[in-house]
């Protein structure tokens, strides 16, 4: 990841309790990072699904709906044009 890869470049030249400090410190930011960059796939993918299952319901609740107008009152009316 882009941001992992310019966080440890900052490391070059820290030398001492200097270079601890920042390389404990980039531990924690790249463990959060991983982290967000999970949650943020796994949103990602749930919106999709949710998409998918969305998109079935309405061709399904659709379908039902031509049903009702093909057996229940004829075929439906064109467009436009109130019965």
């Amino acid at each position: 990841m882009s941001s992992n890869n310019r966080m440890e470049a900052a490391q070059t030249g820290w030398v001492g309790s200097s270079a601890a400090a920042l390389n404990a410190r980039l531990t924690a930011w790249l463990t959060t990072s991983q982290a967000l960059l999970t949650m943020v796939g796994e949103h990602a993918l749930s919106l999709h699904n949710d998409a998918r299952d969305f998109a079935a319901m309405e061709r399904a609740n659709a379908e039902k709906l031509r049903a009702v107008a093909e057996y229940g009152n004829g075929p439906p009316a064109p467009l436009g044009i109130k019965p």
